[in-house]
This record gives structure tokens, C-alpha cells and sequence, in this order.
């Protein structure tokens, strides 16, 4: 009998030890999942807070427009034609010879830039043409001698010069409309311009930019002379000067109230005047 009482007490001391380790692993488990919800529940709110976050804007400056230099208020166009008629007589000087452009009222210090234009050419045999230009100063550049080939001019609407081109004007391709920077294809360096000319084409570079720096005020004459025999042409629209200056602003300082704007009397303009 006490040994079956025995039995039993063990028995139910194993019974309660299960019981007490099942309620402390219950414990942990519940304490555990807790844990694991709380943890998650952290990270999504973290997550979310990193989502909804705003992101610092990087501030980006605004692109400037390349302009070119006619586009910029530092600089001034200003133009000077002579449209009439140049007759390119077969072998000899043009008539007029030479025809001229009169510039007024430009600033005389700081011309930056040149373009001579040709207007309306007919002519049988271009190469025969040389062209120079004289400056009021003296300077004085070849423009074109021994270019355009052999092909007929019927009606060439325009044909320009500037030292800033991305092109020479041809040797032997006939001549089309655009501008060209200037060139002398005469080798021998002999051709000439009969008196009131310049004398020796060779004494004058296919250099526009020896203009730059001079005063353009005054008088521009324009030489052409038909080199060789049996043809001939015309420059029917004449040609202008279109010079680049800096722009000068003047203020009338008497008119200034001294603070900086200007009363009703006050100016502020573009001046291309002589100084």
C-alpha cells in the first residue's frame, strides 16, 4: 500500500513539474510573439516615415542661352551702302572706279568687326575680277583676285566678306550666295590698280581684320579692276559696310539726382557719336 501511495506521489510530482514547465514555455512563447509583433509593428512605422519623408531639392540654375556676339548689348551694327551701279568694263578699271561709301557718326575708336556685301553680280568670267578695299585711314585688304573660276555669274543676289567666315571664297568653283572670308589665288602677284588705286595687289593682304582698331569715319573706296580680255560685268545692286562697334552708354550727368536714377531729363542711350 505505501508503495503504491508512492507511486502516485511521484506520479504527481512529475504531473506538476509538466504543468509548471508547460505554463513557464507558454509564458515565453506569448512573450516572444510579442516581442516579434512589436518589432515588426517599429519597422513598418519606420518605413513608412522613411517613405513619406520629403527629399532635400537640389537646387538646379537656370541655363543661360549662348548669344552671339551681334546679339550681346556690347556691341552696335551699323550699316553704310552705295547702291549704285558698278560697271565691270572687260580689261580694265570698273566704272566708277573707285565707288564710295561715306561713314558719319560712328564711335572712332573701337571698331571690332567688318563685313563688305556685293549686290546683284552678273559676269562672264569671275576670276577676272579683283576687288580691294581701302579704308578711310589707309589700310586696305584684298577682297577677292583670281576666285569664282570660269563659270558664268547670271544673277548672284549676294555675296559677302568677312574675316570671321567659316570659308574662303573659292578658286575655281563658280560662286554661290553666302560669305566668305577673303582670299588672293594670284600667285604671280602682279596684278595692279591703275591711279587713283592702290597700286600693287601684293601690297594688300585677303586680311579684313587690319579695319579692326581704325576709325571708320570717313571715306571707303572700293577698286575693281577686269584683269583679262573679252568679258565683263556688273555689280548691279552696288554694296554696303556693315561695321560692329562697341555700344556706349552716356548718362547726362547734370540731370542725375545723384542717387543712383535718372529725373525727366535724364538720359540713357546707345550712342554710336563720335567722343
Amino acid at each position: 500500500m505505501a508503495s503504491e501511495k508512492r507511486v502516485r506521489r511521484i506520479a504527481g510530482s512529475i504531473k506538476a513539474n509538466v504543468r509548471m514547465l508547460l505554463g513557464i514555455m507558454l509564458v515565453l512563447g506569448v512573450g516572444l510573439g510579442l516581442s516579434f509583433w512589436r518589432s515588426a509593428q517599429v519597422t513598418a512605422e519606420s518605413g513608412e516615415k522613411a517613405t513619406n519623408f520629403p527629399r532635400a531639392s537640389i537646387p538646379v540654375p537656370d541655363k543661360v542661352p549662348v548669344k552671339s556676339p551681334e546679339d550681346s548689348p556690347e556691341s552696335t551694327i551699323v550699316t553704310f551702302g552705295n547702291s549704285s551701279l558698278i560697271t565691270v568694263n572687260d580689261n580694265t578699271t570698273a566704272s566708277p572706279y573707285p565707288s564710295t561709301i561715306t561713314v558719319s557718326g560712328v564711335n572712332p575708336a573701337f571698331m571690332t568687326s567688318l563685313r563688305v556685301s556685293l549686290s546683284t553680280i552678273t559676269h562672264s568670267f569671275p576670276d577676272d575680277m579683283d576687288i580691294v578695299l581701302v579704308g578711310p585711314q589707309g589700310q586696305r585688304a584684298v577682297l577677292m583676285s583670281d576666285a569664282g573660276g570660269g563659270g558664268d555669274l547670271i544673277v548672284l543676289p549676294a555675296l559677302g566678306f568677312e574675316q570671321s567666315a567659316a570659308t574662303a571664297i573659292p578658286d575655281e568653283t563658280t560662286l554661290t550666295p553666302g560669305i566668305f572670308r577673303p582670299a588672293n589665288y594670284d600667285i604671280t602677284g602682279t596684278d595692279t590698280f591703275p591711279g587713283p588705286g592702290p597700286g600693287a595687289l601684293f601690297n594688300a593682304p585677303a586680311d579684313l581684320s587690319v579695319f579692326n582698331g581704325t576709325n571708320p569715319n570717313g571715306v571707303w573706296s572700293l577698286y575693281i579692276v577686269d584683269d583679262a580680255g573679252t568679258d565683263s560685268g556688273l555689280i548691279s545692286g552696288g554694296w554696303q559696310l556693315r561695321i560692329t562697334v562697341p555700344t556706349v552708354f552716356t548718362v547726362n550727368s547734370a540731370a542725375d539726382a545723384g542717387d543712383g536714377t535718372c529725373d525727366a531729363t535724364c538720359t540713357l542711350r546707345d550712342a554710336i557719336i563720335a567722343t
